[in-house]
């Protein structure tokens, strides 16, 4: 088992630990410098003495593109708007919920408005179907 020293309060540690038992300090740190100065000052090992080679760093994140931004409160007002528009709602919505240059936020709206028209037309013609009968005579009714 190694046995290192704190660098807060210099006591000793073991190599299992990950704080430091007496002030607490993170150890994962110090252990994995002690281990890389004795791998590489071992006498068995082929590279003593040699600088080990650099980690590569992560690429940086850049800022996400523009179909990743969410959409402000205008945005989703003004998409509710077209909506409301008779045929050019529909239009834009399916340009909107399939197209690939959308917000994603918007691609979701669009497609949920997509299935709650679905819904409403699929309701609204079963219950045509189921009472086609009480539609009918209502109908002769008005006309008549």
């Amino acid at each position: 088992m190694t046995e290192t020293n704190c660098t807060s309060c210099g006591a000793a540690l073991s190599e299992g630990l990950k704080f430091c038992p007496n002030c607490g300090a993170k150890v994962t740190a110090i252990l994995s410098e002690a281990n890389n100065a004795a791998l590489l000052a071992s006498p068995e090992s082929p590279q003593a003495g040699a600088v080990p080679e650099a980690i590569p760093t992560p690429a940086p994140v850049s800022a996400p593109a523009q179909s990743e931004k969410p959409m402000g409160f205008m945005g989703y007002l003004l998409t509710l708007v077209v909506f409301a528009l008779p045929l050019i709602g529909q239009i834009a919505a399916f340009l909107w919920a399939f197209g690939k240059n959308t917000r994603r936020s918007r691609k979701n709206l669009a497609a949920a408005q997509l299935i709650v028209w679905i819904l409403c037309f699929a309701g609204a013609l079963a219950f045509y179907i189921l009472h086609f009968d009480a539609v009918n005579e209502l109908t002769k009714l008005i006309l008549s």
